[in-house]
Protein backbone atom coordinates (compact mmCIF):
# COMPACT_ATOMS: atom_id res chain seq x y z
CA UNK A 1 0.00 0.00 0.00
CA UNK A 2 2.64 2.22 0.82
CA UNK A 3 4.77 1.56 -2.57
CA UNK A 4 1.22 2.09 -4.49
CA UNK A 5 0.55 5.30 -2.74
CA UNK A 6 4.06 6.94 -3.88
CA UNK A 7 3.32 5.80 -7.37
CA UNK A 8 -0.42 6.72 -7.19
CA UNK A 9 0.66 10.16 -5.88
CA UNK A 10 3.32 10.40 -8.41
CA UNK A 11 2.20 9.44 -11.70
CA UNK A 12 -1.67 8.56 -11.20
CA UNK A 13 -3.26 5.60 -10.62
CA UNK A 14 -3.45 4.23 -14.59
CA UNK A 15 0.07 5.04 -15.09
CA UNK A 16 0.82 2.97 -11.54
CA UNK A 17 0.75 -0.39 -12.94
CA UNK A 18 0.27 -3.35 -10.85
CA UNK A 19 4.16 -4.47 -11.97
CA UNK A 20 5.80 -1.04 -11.17
CA UNK A 21 3.98 -1.45 -7.65
CA UNK A 22 5.18 -5.26 -7.16
CA UNK A 23 8.84 -3.79 -8.60
CA UNK A 24 9.04 -1.48 -5.72
CA UNK A 25 8.87 -3.92 -3.12
CA UNK A 26 10.34 -6.53 -4.99
CA UNK A 27 7.96 -9.00 -5.61
CA UNK A 28 6.17 -10.44 -8.45
CA UNK A 29 2.86 -8.66 -10.08
CA UNK A 30 1.45 -11.86 -9.55
CA UNK A 31 2.40 -11.64 -5.92
CA UNK A 32 0.35 -8.62 -5.66
CA UNK A 33 -2.91 -10.61 -6.20
CA UNK A 34 -2.12 -12.59 -2.62
CA UNK A 35 -2.63 -9.24 -0.92
CA UNK A 36 -5.42 -7.45 -3.60
CA UNK A 37 -8.21 -8.53 -5.44
CA UNK A 38 -7.03 -5.93 -8.13
CA UNK A 39 -5.36 -2.47 -8.26
CA UNK A 40 -8.53 -0.45 -7.68
CA UNK A 41 -9.13 -2.39 -4.54
CA UNK A 42 -5.43 -1.15 -3.56
CA UNK A 43 -6.80 2.70 -3.87
CA UNK A 44 -10.36 2.44 -2.46
CA UNK A 45 -8.18 0.66 0.57
CA UNK A 46 -5.30 4.08 0.50
CA UNK A 47 -8.79 6.23 0.27
CA UNK A 48 -10.49 4.53 2.98
CA UNK A 49 -7.72 4.75 5.39
CA UNK A 50 -7.44 8.15 4.78
CA UNK A 51 -10.94 8.96 5.26
CA UNK A 52 -10.79 7.15 8.70
CA UNK A 53 -8.12 9.02 10.09
CA UNK A 54 -9.65 12.50 9.12
CA UNK A 55 -12.70 11.63 10.22
CA UNK A 56 -11.34 10.16 13.85
CA UNK A 57 -9.69 13.48 14.09
CA UNK A 58 -12.26 15.93 13.44
CA UNK A 59 -14.89 13.48 16.05
CA UNK A 60 -11.96 13.58 18.82
CA UNK A 61 -11.45 17.96 17.79
CA UNK A 62 -15.55 17.76 17.97
CA UNK A 63 -15.90 16.37 21.57
CA UNK A 64 -13.21 17.83 23.50
CA UNK A 65 -13.58 20.47 26.14
CA UNK A 66 -12.98 24.42 24.80
CA UNK A 67 -14.54 27.34 22.89
CA UNK A 68 -14.93 26.39 19.57
CA UNK A 69 -11.95 28.15 18.12
CA UNK A 70 -9.63 25.70 20.04
CA UNK A 71 -11.68 22.58 18.99
CA UNK A 72 -10.83 23.75 15.32
CA UNK A 73 -7.17 24.70 16.00
CA UNK A 74 -6.67 21.08 17.28
CA UNK A 75 -7.86 19.90 14.25
CA UNK A 76 -6.11 21.97 12.11
CA UNK A 77 -2.68 20.90 13.22
CA UNK A 78 -3.76 17.34 13.64
CA UNK A 79 -4.74 17.45 9.76
CA UNK A 80 -1.29 19.22 8.87
CA UNK A 81 -0.01 17.05 11.10
CA UNK A 82 -1.18 13.96 9.33
CA UNK A 83 -0.42 15.35 5.81
CA UNK A 84 3.45 15.85 7.05
CA UNK A 85 3.21 11.69 8.63
CA UNK A 86 1.66 10.47 5.68
CA UNK A 87 2.24 12.20 2.99
CA UNK A 88 1.70 9.53 0.29
CA UNK A 89 -1.41 8.46 1.55
CA UNK A 90 -2.74 12.12 1.84
CA UNK A 91 -1.61 12.91 -1.95
CA UNK A 92 -3.30 10.34 -3.42
CA UNK A 93 -6.55 10.91 -1.58
CA UNK A 94 -5.83 14.71 -2.59
CA UNK A 95 -4.88 14.28 -6.30
CA UNK A 96 -8.13 11.27 -6.60
CA UNK A 97 -10.57 13.67 -5.32
CA UNK A 98 -9.40 16.30 -7.96
CA UNK A 99 -8.79 13.76 -10.88
CA UNK A 100 -10.51 10.89 -10.28
CA UNK A 101 -9.21 7.78 -11.99
CA UNK A 102 -11.55 4.68 -11.17
CA UNK A 103 -15.65 5.18 -10.39
CA UNK A 104 -16.54 5.54 -7.01
CA UNK A 105 -18.59 2.31 -6.74
CA UNK A 106 -17.51 2.08 -2.90
CA UNK A 107 -20.87 3.57 -0.88
CA UNK A 108 -19.30 3.48 2.32
CA UNK A 109 -15.96 5.59 1.32
CA UNK A 110 -18.58 8.16 -0.79
CA UNK A 111 -20.53 8.37 2.32
CA UNK A 112 -17.41 8.75 4.71
CA UNK A 113 -16.38 11.85 2.66
CA UNK A 114 -19.66 13.40 3.31
CA UNK A 115 -19.72 12.98 6.58
CA UNK A 116 -16.33 14.34 7.28
CA UNK A 117 -17.32 17.20 5.26
CA UNK A 118 -20.46 17.81 7.71
CA UNK A 119 -18.46 17.64 10.78
CA UNK A 120 -15.83 20.12 9.23
CA UNK A 121 -18.63 22.13 7.85
CA UNK A 122 -20.17 22.37 11.79
CA UNK A 123 -17.30 23.24 13.35
CA UNK A 124 -16.12 26.04 11.26
CA UNK A 125 -19.42 27.06 11.77
CA UNK A 126 -19.70 26.93 15.08
CA UNK A 127 -16.51 29.04 15.35
CA UNK A 128 -17.41 31.56 12.95
CA UNK A 129 -21.36 31.79 13.22
CA UNK A 130 -21.49 34.76 10.83
CA UNK A 131 -21.06 32.22 7.82
CA UNK A 132 -23.00 30.77 6.07
CA UNK A 133 -23.23 26.67 4.93
CA UNK A 134 -22.02 27.69 1.17
CA UNK A 135 -18.85 29.58 2.96
CA UNK A 136 -18.17 26.75 5.12
CA UNK A 137 -17.94 24.67 2.61
CA UNK A 138 -15.70 26.53 0.37
CA UNK A 139 -13.52 27.16 3.31
CA UNK A 140 -13.05 23.13 3.93
CA UNK A 141 -12.07 22.62 0.73
CA UNK A 142 -9.41 25.61 1.16
CA UNK A 143 -7.79 23.20 3.70
CA UNK A 144 -8.15 19.93 1.49
CA UNK A 145 -5.84 22.35 -1.37
CA UNK A 146 -3.73 23.02 1.27
CA UNK A 147 -3.15 20.11 3.10
CA UNK A 148 -3.29 17.70 -0.44
CA UNK A 149 -0.37 20.18 -1.49
CA UNK A 150 1.63 19.79 1.64
CA UNK A 151 1.69 16.08 0.81
CA UNK A 152 2.55 16.05 -2.58
CA UNK A 153 5.25 18.42 -1.48
CA UNK A 154 6.99 15.15 0.92
CA UNK A 155 7.73 17.53 3.78
CA UNK A 156 9.35 15.49 6.37
CA UNK A 157 10.19 18.69 9.24
CA UNK A 158 7.07 19.70 10.70
CA UNK A 159 8.76 22.94 11.63
CA UNK A 160 8.00 25.57 10.03
CA UNK A 161 5.56 23.67 8.78
CA UNK A 162 2.95 22.76 10.55
CA UNK A 163 3.04 26.03 12.72
CA UNK A 164 2.92 28.31 9.49
CA UNK A 165 0.08 26.83 7.58
CA UNK A 166 -1.81 25.96 10.59
CA UNK A 167 -1.84 29.41 12.00
CA UNK A 168 -2.74 30.82 8.19
CA UNK A 169 -5.51 28.28 7.78
CA UNK A 170 -6.90 29.21 10.81
CA UNK A 171 -6.94 33.11 9.91
CA UNK A 172 -8.82 32.04 6.60
CA UNK A 173 -11.31 29.75 8.87
CA UNK A 174 -12.38 31.99 11.42
CA UNK A 175 -12.17 35.17 9.29
CA UNK A 176 -15.41 36.66 8.93
CA UNK A 177 -17.33 36.36 5.34
CA UNK A 178 -16.02 39.31 2.74
CA UNK A 179 -17.54 42.35 2.62
CA UNK A 180 -20.76 42.31 -0.11
CA UNK A 181 -19.87 44.38 -3.30
CA UNK A 182 -22.16 47.77 -3.52
CA UNK A 183 -26.02 46.87 -4.99
CA UNK A 184 -26.09 48.07 -8.85
CA UNK A 185 -22.86 48.08 -9.45
CA UNK A 186 -22.52 48.38 -13.47
CA UNK A 187 -19.47 45.45 -13.35
CA UNK A 188 -21.57 43.30 -11.54
CA UNK A 189 -24.77 43.64 -14.05
CA UNK A 190 -22.68 43.15 -17.11
CA UNK A 191 -22.71 39.61 -19.26
CA UNK A 192 -21.23 38.92 -22.18
CA UNK A 193 -23.66 37.66 -25.11
CA UNK A 194 -20.92 37.06 -27.80
CA UNK A 195 -18.20 34.50 -27.94
CA UNK A 196 -15.22 34.42 -30.52
CA UNK A 197 -15.05 31.89 -32.88
CA UNK A 198 -12.76 28.82 -31.94
CA UNK A 199 -10.01 27.12 -34.02
CA UNK A 200 -9.96 23.60 -34.00
CA UNK A 201 -7.11 23.14 -32.02
CA UNK A 202 -8.70 24.93 -29.44
CA UNK A 203 -11.89 22.84 -29.54
CA UNK A 204 -8.97 19.91 -29.43
CA UNK A 205 -7.68 20.73 -26.64
CA UNK A 206 -10.91 21.41 -24.81
CA UNK A 207 -12.10 17.88 -24.96
CA UNK A 208 -8.84 16.39 -24.34
CA UNK A 209 -8.30 17.99 -21.17
CA UNK A 210 -11.87 17.36 -19.71
CA UNK A 211 -10.96 14.07 -20.36
CA UNK A 212 -7.55 14.03 -18.79
CA UNK A 213 -9.35 15.78 -15.54
CA UNK A 214 -11.92 13.20 -15.04
CA UNK A 215 -9.83 9.96 -15.87
CA UNK A 216 -5.63 10.70 -15.88
CA UNK A 217 -3.93 11.40 -19.02
CA UNK A 218 -3.26 7.74 -18.90
CA UNK A 219 -6.55 6.51 -19.01
CA UNK A 220 -7.32 8.72 -22.20
CA UNK A 221 -6.76 7.12 -25.65
CA UNK A 222 -6.49 9.74 -28.89
CA UNK A 223 -8.96 7.38 -30.67
CA UNK A 224 -11.49 9.27 -26.72
CA UNK A 225 -10.64 12.39 -28.21
CA UNK A 226 -11.68 12.05 -31.81
CA UNK A 227 -14.64 10.23 -31.20
CA UNK A 228 -15.77 13.02 -28.65
CA UNK A 229 -14.85 15.70 -31.24
CA UNK A 230 -17.21 13.56 -34.08
CA UNK A 231 -13.60 13.13 -36.00
CA UNK A 232 -11.77 10.15 -37.28
CA UNK A 233 -8.55 9.29 -35.27
CA UNK A 234 -6.52 9.67 -38.64
CA UNK A 235 -7.96 13.28 -38.42
CA UNK A 236 -6.84 14.29 -35.37
CA UNK A 237 -3.22 13.06 -36.10
CA UNK A 238 -3.30 16.18 -38.90
CA UNK A 239 -3.17 18.35 -35.43
CA UNK A 240 -1.29 16.43 -33.07
CA UNK A 241 1.02 13.41 -33.30
CA UNK A 242 0.35 12.29 -30.08
CA UNK A 243 -1.28 12.85 -26.19
CA UNK A 244 1.79 14.15 -25.15
CA UNK A 245 1.51 16.86 -27.71
CA UNK A 246 -1.50 17.78 -26.41
CA UNK A 247 -0.48 18.20 -23.01
CA UNK A 248 2.59 20.48 -23.83
CA UNK A 249 0.63 22.51 -25.64
CA UNK A 250 -1.80 22.44 -22.79
CA UNK A 251 1.01 23.63 -20.49
CA UNK A 252 2.23 25.95 -22.70
CA UNK A 253 -1.33 28.10 -22.95
CA UNK A 254 -1.60 28.19 -19.19
CA UNK A 255 2.08 29.08 -18.40
CA UNK A 256 2.24 31.94 -20.97
CA UNK A 257 -1.56 33.53 -19.28
CA UNK A 258 0.44 33.04 -15.73
CA UNK A 259 3.16 35.09 -16.94
CA UNK A 260 1.52 37.40 -18.63
CA UNK A 261 -1.24 37.93 -15.72
CA UNK A 262 2.10 38.05 -13.16
CA UNK A 263 3.68 40.41 -15.28
CA UNK A 264 0.68 42.90 -15.72
CA UNK A 265 -0.56 43.06 -12.28
CA UNK A 266 2.57 43.85 -11.28
CA UNK A 267 3.25 46.81 -13.39
CA UNK A 268 0.21 48.21 -12.84
CA UNK A 269 0.39 47.68 -9.47
CA UNK A 270 0.49 51.06 -6.35
CA UNK A 271 1.68 49.30 -3.81
CA UNK A 272 2.91 45.97 -1.61
CA UNK A 273 -0.80 45.25 -0.64
CA UNK A 274 -2.04 46.22 -4.17
CA UNK A 275 0.24 44.13 -5.73
CA UNK A 276 -0.89 41.24 -4.14
CA UNK A 277 -4.43 41.75 -4.33
CA UNK A 278 -4.29 42.27 -7.57
CA UNK A 279 -2.35 38.70 -8.32
CA UNK A 280 -4.54 36.94 -6.20
CA UNK A 281 -7.62 38.16 -8.18
CA UNK A 282 -6.33 37.44 -11.47
CA UNK A 283 -5.35 33.85 -10.77
CA UNK A 284 -8.73 33.23 -9.28
CA UNK A 285 -10.46 34.72 -12.62
CA UNK A 286 -7.90 32.82 -14.96
CA UNK A 287 -8.82 29.59 -12.83
CA UNK A 288 -12.10 30.07 -12.79
CA UNK A 289 -12.43 30.23 -16.50
CA UNK A 290 -9.70 27.88 -17.22
CA UNK A 291 -10.61 24.94 -14.63
CA UNK A 292 -9.76 21.97 -16.68
CA UNK A 293 -6.79 23.48 -18.35
CA UNK A 294 -5.22 24.57 -14.67
CA UNK A 295 -6.26 21.15 -12.74
CA UNK A 296 -4.83 19.20 -15.17
CA UNK A 297 -1.47 20.76 -15.97
CA UNK A 298 -1.42 20.97 -12.14
CA UNK A 299 -1.53 16.83 -11.86
CA UNK A 300 0.19 15.42 -15.20
CA UNK A 301 3.68 17.16 -14.78
CA UNK A 302 5.17 13.90 -15.29
CA UNK A 303 3.44 13.02 -18.35
CA UNK A 304 5.25 15.69 -19.95
CA UNK A 305 7.80 15.10 -22.52
CA UNK A 306 11.20 15.07 -20.34
CA UNK A 307 12.68 18.06 -22.56
CA UNK A 308 9.82 19.99 -21.81
CA UNK A 309 9.99 19.96 -18.43
CA UNK A 310 12.90 22.32 -17.58
CA UNK A 311 11.23 25.40 -18.82
CA UNK A 312 7.83 24.73 -17.34
CA UNK A 313 9.75 24.08 -14.24
CA UNK A 314 11.22 27.74 -14.35
CA UNK A 315 8.15 29.35 -14.99
CA UNK A 316 6.23 28.00 -12.55
CA UNK A 317 9.26 28.51 -10.23
CA UNK A 318 8.54 32.20 -11.45
CA UNK A 319 4.92 32.44 -10.86
CA UNK A 320 5.82 31.27 -7.22
CA UNK A 321 8.53 33.47 -6.17
CA UNK A 322 6.53 36.31 -7.66
CA UNK A 323 4.29 35.73 -5.04
CA UNK A 324 6.59 34.80 -2.24
CA UNK A 325 8.49 38.25 -2.88
CA UNK A 326 5.72 40.21 -2.44
CA UNK A 327 4.18 39.05 0.07
CA UNK A 328 7.65 38.67 2.07
CA UNK A 329 7.54 42.22 1.78
CA UNK A 330 4.01 42.47 3.30
CA UNK A 331 4.78 39.92 6.23
CA UNK A 332 9.13 40.59 6.98
CA UNK A 333 8.41 37.88 9.37
CA UNK A 334 8.45 35.06 7.49
CA UNK A 335 11.41 33.55 5.88
CA UNK A 336 11.73 32.97 2.85
CA UNK A 337 11.05 29.12 3.06
CA UNK A 338 7.68 29.95 4.38
CA UNK A 339 6.73 32.24 2.13
CA UNK A 340 7.48 30.13 -0.69
CA UNK A 341 5.35 27.25 1.34
CA UNK A 342 2.47 29.73 1.53
CA UNK A 343 2.53 30.78 -1.99
CA UNK A 344 3.19 27.02 -3.24
CA UNK A 345 0.18 26.16 -1.31
CA UNK A 346 -1.95 28.80 -2.53
CA UNK A 347 -2.40 28.17 -6.28
CA UNK A 348 -4.08 24.61 -5.45
CA UNK A 349 -6.24 26.22 -2.55
CA UNK A 350 -7.49 27.87 -5.66
CA UNK A 351 -8.00 25.73 -8.21
CA UNK A 352 -9.42 23.13 -5.44
CA UNK A 353 -11.88 25.31 -4.32
CA UNK A 354 -13.46 25.96 -7.71
CA UNK A 355 -13.46 22.76 -9.10
CA UNK A 356 -15.41 21.99 -6.00
CA UNK A 357 -17.43 24.88 -6.91
CA UNK A 358 -20.89 25.04 -8.36
CA UNK A 359 -20.20 27.60 -10.25
CA UNK A 360 -16.92 28.91 -9.99
CA UNK A 361 -17.24 32.67 -11.56
CA UNK A 362 -19.59 32.99 -8.75
CA UNK A 363 -17.22 32.00 -5.98
CA UNK A 364 -14.41 34.28 -7.30
CA UNK A 365 -14.61 37.30 -4.93
CA UNK A 366 -15.06 35.13 -1.60
CA UNK A 367 -12.33 33.00 -2.83
CA UNK A 368 -9.94 35.75 -3.35
CA UNK A 369 -11.08 37.03 -0.10
CA UNK A 370 -10.26 33.47 1.94
CA UNK A 371 -6.95 33.75 -0.12
CA UNK A 372 -5.55 36.68 0.86
CA UNK A 373 -6.59 36.00 4.64
CA UNK A 374 -4.45 32.83 4.25
CA UNK A 375 -1.12 34.73 2.99
CA UNK A 376 -2.05 37.32 5.19
CA UNK A 377 -2.57 35.40 8.10
CA UNK A 378 -5.52 38.26 8.94
CA UNK A 379 -8.62 39.42 7.49
CA UNK A 380 -8.64 42.23 4.94
CA UNK A 381 -10.71 43.76 7.04
CA UNK A 382 -9.69 47.46 6.63
CA UNK A 383 -10.05 47.19 2.62
CA UNK A 384 -13.71 46.77 3.44
CA UNK A 385 -16.07 47.95 1.15
CA UNK A 386 -13.79 49.62 -0.72
CA UNK A 387 -11.74 46.52 -1.35
CA UNK A 388 -14.99 44.63 -2.76
CA UNK A 389 -15.93 47.33 -4.92
CA UNK A 390 -12.19 47.62 -6.49
CA UNK A 391 -12.57 43.67 -6.85
CA UNK A 392 -15.89 43.72 -8.47
CA UNK A 393 -14.57 46.50 -10.69
CA UNK A 394 -11.61 44.12 -11.92
CA UNK A 395 -9.39 47.14 -10.73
Amino acid sequence: MDAAAQLFAERGYHAAGVSLIASRVQITGGGIYRHFRSKEEILEVILRQVVDRATAMATAAGSTEGSPQERLRKLVGQTVQHAVDRPAHVATHFRERQVPSVPRHEHDLTTGEDALAEQWRSLVLQATPRLGAEQADLRYHAVEGVVGTLAALGHRNPRPVSDVLAQSLMALLTAPPAPRPPRGNAAAARVRTWQPPTSRENDILAVALGLFRQRGFSGVLMEEIAGGLGMGTSSLYQYYTGKSDILADAYDRVISRLMVGVETQLDAAESAEDALDRLVRSYVRLTAENIDLVVVTTHEFQAMPELERPRVTRRRRYLRESWAAVLRELRPELTAEEAKLLATCALPLISHVLLQADDPRGAIDELTYCTLTFLLDNTPRQRGAAWSAEAESGT
